[in-house]
């Protein structure tokens, strides 16, 4: 029996892929919470095209698009007054990124 998501089968659990897409929505979902247990409010950043922004997880500037959806962090401003964005790639990565505060628009809960 295959282990691999399909369309039509299951795998070795014997979940249906609703089921294992389901558990994997409901995984994704808890990494958009804070550590109190509410969502992470979205943002995006003002202005057009892509620019560069520093990146703790990366340790270096990472460029990105500017009009894409971010989760503002609720951590505490960096030394340079910077707040926190992050932005999630797969189930358990992202980028993390600092940006001005007068930079970016809070689009609230989606």
């Amino acid at each position: 029996m295959s282990t691999y998501i399909t369309l039509s089968g299951s795998n070795k659990h014997n979940k249906t892929t609703k089921e294992l897409y389901g558990d994997l929505a409901k995984k994704a979902a808890e990494y958009l919470k804070s550590k109190d247990g509410n969502l992470l409010v979205l943002a995006i950043l003002k202005g057009q095209g892509l620019g560069y922004y520093w990146s703790p997880s990366n340790k270096g500037l990472v460029l990105v698009p500017r009009n894409a959806e971010w989760y503002y962090l609720p951590w505490k401003k960096d030394e340079k007054g910077r707040v926190y964005l992050y932005s999630p790639n797969l189930l358990t990565s992202g980028v993390v990124i600092c940006a001005d505060p007068e930079e970016i628009t809070v689009l609230g809960l989606n």
